[in-house]
């Protein structure tokens, strides 16, 4: 079953996307084509892209169609089931052969002499917020997974592979210590998804190593690393510990308990 993005569905401008139906990603079973109303309140689609009458978006945004805040659609559903309305966030991404090509001729300029695009001046001015510093940490997220009991120095890490990691991240075992970084870090195909399924992976062979564990790098990674510790213990003899982490505000409301997970300091 497909979900409807926590944040924002990105799509890149000049690239056909791939068909999202929004009907299976309602909480209930429904014929959107019966109850399916209008976009008539948020912004309109991009240009390329179409929502049709059975609820699914499709098409290919126009090059140059790229924004930098997200379309915001407010899909109406005229069924008991489903009182509020479907919001969805679509963010129009820059194509890849476009950023290239714009960083030639901004890096041009700048060997010339020549003047900036104003756009790009605007972006040099614009002040750096929160959101900008930790949009960069996630799209570029590194993690690892230390053996809390072995207090030796990393030294010569060697590539290995682990099952279930994503193929868009590299793996180094340290023996004391799992590392993993981006394989290409400036590939725009490795999504949140993909650094998640690579901290529960790390976890899944550190705890075959019979390892207790402490977590360094991205706060989402660890959280995914947290729960799947939880689940991994839930099935399991040994009971892994992470030290010095403290679980989620969601994990606790959940009911989920910190010992044997987490020891603190």
């Amino acid at each position: 079953m497909e979900t409807l993005p926590s944040k924002t569905l990105y799509i890149t401008e000049g690239r056909e996307m791939r068909p999202f139906d929004l009907a299976r990603a309602l909480p209930v079973e429904m014929d959107l084509e019966q109850v399916l109303l209008d976009t008539a309140k948020g912004d309109p689609l991009p240009e390329g892209v179409t929502l049709d009458a059975k609820g699914v978006l499709r098409g290919s945004p126009r090059m140059g169609s790229s924004v930098s805040s997200p379309f915001h659609l407010q899909i109406d559903i005229n069924d008991e089931a489903c009182i509020q309305p479907i919001e969805l966030r679509v963010g129009v991404q820059m194509n890849p052969e476009e950023i290239e090509k714009r960083q030639l001729d901004i890096w041009q300029a700048f060997q010339e002499g020549r003047d900036l695009p104003q756009d790009f001046i605007e972006l040099l001015e614009r002040p750096v917020t929160k959101a900008d510093i930790y949009h960069l940490i996630e799209r570029y997220a590194s993690f690892t997974v230390w053996n809390a009991d072995d207090m030796r120095l990393a030294k010569e890490g060697r590539k290995i592979k682990i099952r279930d990691v994503s193929d868009k991240y590299q793996i180094y075992d340290f023996d004391v210590c799992l590392v993993a970084s981006p394989k290409d870090l400036l590939a725009d195909d490795r999504s949140l998804k993909d650094a998640l399924d690579t901290a529960r992976g790390m976890v899944r062979e550190v705890h075959r190593r019979r390892w207790n564990i402490e977590l360094g790098g991205f706060d989402k990674m660890a959280m995914a690393a947290w729960y799947e510790v939880r689940e991994l213990n839930n099935r399991s003899r040994h009971q892994m510990t992470i030290k010095n982490y403290t679980p989620p505000a969601e994990a606790a409301r959940q009911g989920a308990k910190p010992e044997p997970l987490s020891e603190p300091e």
